[in-house]
């Protein structure tokens, strides 16, 4: 199915907020999307399950459905994104079968993958990550400012790498925390406006 509201979903948000057991609070945040995943990248988090309750976690989210990648256009585009992704056995497959996917049927990715993020973007796709996703539910009032920087500090604590200090989410406005939010730096809160706010974090555009 296109959409150009599919949301392609990479294996490390999954992974961590299946591990804080608050999947269910990604799956609210993302409601506005049509959310999809790869087997590849479910086997990627597979890899990364220890006893096999993240997996299972995951597989029984009823907001996250599969993408079809058996397609000849699919298969056609695979081995060039193979080749930009340098993918080898254990490395990108996920990250590669996503960005196909939204090459061949429109959408955005959702990944946090620095380096695949670059490519991506280079190439023309969109390109969203966690930071920027919670940010965005934030400003539009379905998150306050003090639950969305628990979650990220709860993600950060179980392995999520973003370039930010705890409580890095702020309330701006006469409804402080819920229908905008800013960013805490040294020189005060910088509001969200929907670009990375270099002024809270320097140029970490690439984590929006």
């Amino acid at each position: 199915m296109s959409s150009s509201r599919a949301l392609l979903i990479d294996a490390s948000p999954l992974l961590y907020a299946s591990r804080i057991d608050r999947l269910d609070v990604l799956g609210s945040l993302l409601q506005g999307y049509e959310c999809l995943t790869t087997q590849a990248v479910l086997e990627e988090v597979e890899r990364n399950d220890k006893n096999g309750a993240v997996l299972q976690r995951v597989e029984s989210a009823s907001w996250l459905g599969r993408a079809q990648t058996g397609s000849l256009a699919f298969h056609g585009r695979f081995l060039e994104w193979s080749q930009r992704l340098s993918m080898t056995p254990d490395h990108n497959i996920g990250e590669t079968t996503l960005c196909t996917y939204v090459d061949v049927h429109g959408g955005t990715v959702y990944m946090d993958d620095k380096p695949a993020r670059k490519v991506a973007e280079r190439r023309g796709l969109t390109v969203r990550g966690t930071a920027g996703l919670v940010a965005d539910g934030c400003c539009e009032g379905t998150w306050t400012a003090k639950s969305a920087s628990s979650f990220m500090d709860d993600l950060a604590d179980v392995g999520s790498r973003f370039p930010f200090p705890r409580g890095w989410v702020r309330g701006v406005g006469s409804e402080a925390g819920t229908a905008a939010c800013g960013f805490r730096s040294g020189q005060g809160v910088t509001p969200w406006t929907g670009t990375c706010p270099t002024g809270a974090a320097g140029d970490h555009s690439d984590f929006w």
